[in-house]
């Protein structure tokens, strides 16, 4: 199985709440730019079949830049992946998750930091992101493409990195 992780793109900082932060017109364009690298690697094979995302504001909006670039998918949100998500407990619901769709080849996740490279870290490495970890940066608008044949701590391989 392919799992995109993308943080969400460039958000402005003047809204009532963190939570109702707006994607800034750059976070936009980025967004979409990544989403269109995503497919020009290798389009049947990491296509996302599925979405998850984030209920925040920022991250649907890059969920909507991304899905007008590869098309509709079914999408659902998290409340998990928030940027104070616990990174465990996600990876447990994500493997409660693809355990409901068996047939399910790719899967796409839209985040944030901190929360997003703790989550990649603990994937790849099996443990919490270290200062001296050799996985990219999750900057706005950065996806990473992983692959796994098990949604568990440790499990899964980088393929790569895609950001504009």
């Amino acid at each position: 199985m392919r799992l995109a992780i993308m943080r969400h793109g460039e958000a402005a900082w003047d809204a009532p709440s963190d939570e109702l932060r707006p994607l800034t017109e750059r976070g936009q364009k980025l967004s979409s730019q990544v989403a269109g690298r995503l497919l020009e690697a290798n389009e049947l094979a990491l296509k996302p079949e599925r979405l998850i995302v984030s209920p925040y504001l920022r991250a649907q909006q890059t969920a909507d830049c991304v899905l007008s670039v590869i098309g509709g998918v079914p999408k659902d949100h998290c409340e998990l992946i928030t940027p104070d998500g616990n990174p465990r407990e996600v990876i447990e619901w994500l493997y409660g998750y693809v355990e409901q769709y068996p047939k399910l080849q790719s899967l796409m996740l839209i985040t944030h930091n901190p929360f997003v490279s703790d989550l990649i870290s603990l994937l790849v490495d099996g443990q919490p992101r270290r200062g001296d970890s050799a996985l990219p940066v999750m900057d706005t608008s950065t996806l990473v493409l992983l692959e796994t044949d098990l949604v568990a701590v440790g499990c899964c391989t980088l393929l790569g990195s895609y950001r504009a």
